[in-house]
C-alpha cells in the first residue's frame, strides 16, 4: 500500500514537519480517540507534539503502536509514526499540558472525573464536542482558565483500526470558559496554528458550542435516519435531477445506498429518490427554526467559527446554507450520528434535538419537530442495541 507522506515522530524530544519546533514535545492527551480525535492526535504529533490517544478500540490502539496512524486526506495519504496509546487516562505514560475531550457527550462526566486525578493543577482541558451540556459537565471537575470550549469544522470517519478519512484542515475555533480572553486560550490557539490547524480564538466560545450544535440539530439526525452521506444532504431538489436514462447524476447521483452506507444490496434508500427531494431541506428548515426560537429567548450570542454575529442579522436565519455549504465541503464523510447507527453504537441525539426539546419545555416553548426526530431517532437505536 502506498502511504504517502510518512512521519516518524520522537514523541519524547518532539520534532516538527515544518522545522520551527514550536510544538516540540508539548504533551496531548486525546480522551476519546475515535476519528476526530485521531485526526487531531496525529496532526499535533506530526508537528512534534507528544501525544497519547485515549481510546477503547484495542485493535485501533494496537494498530497505532505497531504501525502508526494513517490519514486519508484530499491531497493524499499521511502516515504518522510515534503516537502513544492507552485504554484510560490511568496508563497515560505522561502528564498531559493539554487534555482534549472528544468523547460522546453522555460519556463526558464519567471520562473527566476519571482523568483528573492524572491531570496537573495547571493542565488545560478543551472540549470539541457536539452537543449541549458539555462544557457545563466539564465545569462540575475543571475550573477557571483551565477549561476552554470549541468547535471543529473538520469531518472525520474512521475507516478501519489505524486509518482515518477526512475532509481536510478546516477551521477551529475555541475561547475559555470563563468568556473572556485568557493567555491559556492563546497558548493552545497558537499550538495548534503552529501544527498546521488554522485556528481562532474569541472570547465567546459558547456562542461557537450553540452554532454549532444548531448545525447539528438541522441535519445530523436526518442524516441517521437517512443514512445518506453528505454530498446528499447538501443538495436541494431543484439542484438534482438524474437525467432520465438513469446515469448518476454530476451532483447527486442515482446509485441506491444500502444501510451499510455502500451501493447496493438490501434496504434501501436511493439517493435520487430521496436525498434530491425538497423535504429534507423543509425539514431541516423546520428543525433549525425550533432552534433557533430557543437560542433567542437563551439570550445567546452565536459566533460561527470565522465570524461573530447577532441573531437579529439576516445570517441567523442563513444557518441553514452555512450547514449546506458545510456538507458540500465533506461531501464523502458522514454526520457522526449516521456513523454511530452504522456501527451499531448509542447516538447524541439527547444531547442534540433532544437537548432543544427540554430547553424549549424550560422556556415555555413548543419544539414539536425536535421531539418528532428525536424519538424517531431513539426508536431506531432500540432496533440494534441490546435491551438492558
Amino acid at each position: 500500500m502506498n502511504h504517502g507522506n510518512e512521519i516518524a515522530c520522537n514523541t519524547r524530544k518532539g520534532c516538527s514537519s515544518d522545522g520551527s519546533g514550536v510544538a516540540a514535545g508539548y504533551p496531548v492527551a486525546v480522551l476519546g480517540a475515535g476519528a476526530l480525535g485521531s485526526f487531531y492526535g496525529a496532526v499535533l504529533a506530526a508537528a512534534g507534539c507528544r501525544v497519547c490517544l485515549i481510546s477503547r478500540r484495542p485493535e485501533h490502539r494496537a494498530r497505532i503502536r505497531e504501525h502508526g496512524l494513517t490519514l486519508v486526506g484530499p491531497e493524499g495519504e499521511r502516515l504518522v509514526h510515534g503516537l502513544e496509546t492507552a485504554t484510560d487516562a490511568s496508563q497515560l505514560p505522561f502528564v498531559p499540558r493539554l487534555l482534549l475531550v472528544l468523547v460522546k457527550s453522555y460519556d463526558t462526566e464519567t471520562a473527566i472525573s476519571q482523568a483528573v486525578p492524572y491531570l496537573a493543577p495547571e493542565s488545560l482541558v478543551l472540549t470539541l464536542q457536539n452537543g449541549l451540556g458539555n462544557l457545563e459537565a466539564l465545569e462540575k471537575y475543571v475550573s477557571g482558565e483551565r477549561l476552554l470550549g470549541g468547535v471543529s469544522l473538520v469531518g472525520a470517519n474512521y475507516l478501519e483500526p489505524g486509518r482515518i478519512r477526512h475532509t481536510g484542515f478546516a477551521a477551529t475555533a475555541l475561547g475559555s470558559a470563563l468568556g473572556r480572553h485568557t493567555p491559556e486560550a492563546e497558548e493552545v490557539g497558537a499550538l495548534f496554528r503552529a501544527c498546521g490547524l488554522p485556528c481562532r480564538v474569541t472570547d465567546n466560545c459558547r456562542g461557537l458550542i450553540w452554532n454549532k450544535f444548531l448545525l447539528n440539530v438541522s441535519s445530523n439526525a436526518i442524516g441517521a435516519l437517512t443514512r445518506l452521506p453528505n454530498k446528499y444532504l447538501a443538495v436541494s431538489g431543484q439542484a438534482c435531477a438524474a437525467d432520465e436514462a438513469g446515469e448518476p447524476n454530476e451532483t447527486c447521483g442515482t446509485k441506491p445506498i444500502c444501510a451499510s452506507g455502500e451501493a447496493g444490496g438490501s434496504g434501501l434508500v436511493n439517493a435520487s429518490d430521496e436525498a434530491c427531494r425538497p423535504q429534507i431541506r423543509s425539514l431541516m428548515r423546520a428543525l433549525l427554526d425550533e432552534a433557533l426560537a430557543v437560542a433567542r429567548a437563551r439570550g445567546i450570542r452565536l459566533e460561527a467559527p470565522g465570524e461573530a454575529y447577532s441573531l437579529s442579522q439576516p445570517e441567523a436565519v442563513d444557518l441553514l446554507e452555512l450547514a449546506l455549504s458545510v456538507f458540500r465541503n465533506t461531501g464523502e464523510n458522514r454526520v457522526s450520528m449516521l456513523q454511530d447507527v452504522l456501527a451499531g453504537r448509542r447516538t447524541e441525539i439527547t444531547a442534540l434535538n433532544g437537548a432543544i426539546v427540554r430547553e424549549a419545555r424550560q422556556l415555555g416553548l413548543a419544539a414539536p419537530v425536535n421531539e418528532m426526530i428525536t424519538n424517531l431517532v431513539l426508536l431506531l437505536e432500540k432496533s440494534y442495541l441490546p435491551e438492558k
